[in-house]
C-alpha cells in the first residue's frame, strides 16, 4: 500500500511538470519583431503628418522648423517631442495580424500617418492608432506591414494636433535688467514710468548701497509689488491663438499701446473686439490672443499704473 502511494504522487509530479512545459512552451513568443532601422533627430528634415482631414507639413530650414503652407514658425519644444517620437519608434509586442484596424482605430478614418523625409526619402512611415487603455503604449503599424504592434508610450497624444498647434506662441520676451523706461498710452493720454537709482536706506550700515526704483511722471516712488506683478504678466508672454485671415496692418488707433524702453524697444498694443482683445506685439509678426486669465491682470495692472 505504501509503495503504491508514493508510485502515485511520483506520477502527479510527472504529469504536473509535463503539463507545465507544455503550457511554457505554448506560452513563449514564437514571433520575431520587424528591426527597423535606426534613424538620429538630425537626419530628420520634413515631417508629414495625414489625418483624415488633411495633412500637416513640418520643414526644417536652417535649424528651425517651420508649419504648413505659410512656413510659419513652430513651438520647438513640440517639433522636438515628433523628433524624439520618430527616433526612439521601437515595437515592442505583436498584438495582431488580423487586419482588424478598427478595433485599434488604425482605419483610414481615425488612423493618423506619419512619415519622416531627409531630402525627399522617407526615413520613417508609420500609423498611429489608439493609446492602450494604459496608456502607457500605443497600437501602430509600421509601412508595407499589416500586422498591429505596441510602442511605448502615448505617442498619439504628440502627433494628434491642429497645424494651427504647432505654431510658436512666444508673443514676447522681455530682458528686465534692461528696460529703463515705460510708456502707457490709452487714448490721448499717457503715464510714463521711469526706473532710477536711489541710496538705500532700509540698512544704515551699508553707507554706500544703492537700489532701484520706478517713478511715475510726478516723481512718485511706484510700489515694488505693482511693478512686479505689471512685468510679471509680460516678461514671457504666450499667445493663445492667432487672429485668421488678418494681418497687423489691418489694426489701427490701439485702445491701450506699452512700449519699453532701454537697450532694446518693444511694445505691445491691445484692440478692444467685443468682449475681447486683440495683441500686436513687435516681436511678433501676427495678431493674436491671450489667455482670458492673463489680458485680465494685464488690464488690472495698467489701470493700476496709468
Amino acid at each position: 500500500m505504501k509503495i503504491s502511494k508514493e508510485y502515485i504522487i511520483l506520477l502527479t509530479i510527472i504529469a504536473a511538470l509535463s503539463l507545465y512545459l507544455l503550457f511554457s512552451k505554448v506560452n513563449q513568443t514564437n514571433y520575431s519583431l520587424p528591426e527597423l532601422e535606426k534613424i538620429q533627430v538630425s537626419d530628420v528634415d520634413r515631417i508629414e503628418i495625414k489625418k483624415d482631414k488633411g495633412s500637416i507639413i513640418l520643414v526644417k530650414k536652417d535649424e528651425f522648423w517651420f508649419v504648413g503652407k505659410e512656413k510659419y514658425k513652430s513651438d520647438s519644444s513640440l517639433v522636438s517631442k515628433l523628433l524624439k517620437n520618430i527616433s526612439d519608434f521601437k515595437l515592442t509586442t505583436l498584438i495582431s495580424s488580423n487586419e482588424d484596424f478598427g478595433r485599434y482605430e488604425l482605419d483610414e478614418k481615425k488612423r493618423i500617418e506619419v512619415i519622416a523625409y531627409r531630402n525627399d526619402k522617407i526615413l520613417r512611415s508609420f500609423q498611429i492608432g489608439k493609446t492602450a487603455s494604459s496608456y502607457s503604449h500605443t497600437f501602430v503599424k509600421v509601412a508595407k506591414n499589416s500586422s498591429v504592434y505596441h510602442v511605448e508610450g502615448n505617442i498619439r497624444y504628440d502627433f494628434d494636433k491642429k497645424s494651427d498647434d504647432f505654431r510658436d506662441k512666444l508673443a514676447l520676451t522681455l530682458n528686465m535688467n534692461g528696460i529703463k523706461k515705460v510708456e502707457i498710452l490709452y487714448g490721448t493720454k499717457k503715464s510714463v514710468l521711469a526706473k532710477s537709482v536711489v541710496k538705500d536706506t532700509t540698512d544704515p550700515k551699508k553707507k554706500d548701497a544703492t537700489v532701484e526704483v520706478w517713478k511715475d511722471t510726478k516723481n512718485k516712488e511706484i510700489k515694488k509689488a505693482y511693478m512686479d506683478s505689471f512685468f510679471s504678466e509680460l516678461k514671457l508672454l504666450k499667445c493663445s491663438e492667432y487672429i485668421k485671415d488678418k494681418a497687423k496692418k489691418d489694426f489701427s488707433n490701439p485702445d491701450y499701446s506699452i512700449r519699453f524702453y532701454g537697450k532694446d524697444e518693444n511694445h505691445l498694443k491691445m484692440y478692444k473686439s467685443g468682449d475681447d482683445y486683440i495683441f500686436d506685439s513687435s516681436q511678433n509678426d501676427y495678431p493674436f490672443k491671450i489667455s482670458s486669465w492673463t489680458k485680465d491682470q494685464i488690464l488690472k495692472n495698467i489701470k493700476k499704473l496709468k
